[in-house]
């Protein structure tokens, strides 16, 4: 029997832009959340943010019309970080 399995997806690599202070009004560290410019998206576009709002939009797409980057906020716990090469 196996327990305690986890299951990780990637759905991007990217850049954290942002780790401290207000995104659109919303505090990062009280979310526990960064915003991150996303580099290499492995998702579909259309995928739902986990932190939609009305300037960012809800989807990977939007944000990116929206802001001329895909800069969205992400949870920092789900974030995995490599190492420079």
């Amino acid at each position: 029997m196996v327990t305690g399995m986890l299951r990780v997806l990637e759905i991007g690599k990217g850049k954290v832009h942002q780790v401290q202070g207000k995104w659109w009004g919303k505090s990062l560290e009280e979310s526990g959340s960064c915003v991150v410019d996303v580099v290499d998206l492995k998702a579909d576009r259309w995928v739902k943010l986990p932190y939609p709002s009305e300037s960012t939009g809800t989807s990977f797409e939007d944000a990116e019309k929206k802001l001329g980057v895909m800069r969205v906020m992400w949870d920092s716990n789900k974030i995995f970080m490599l190492r420079p090469q």
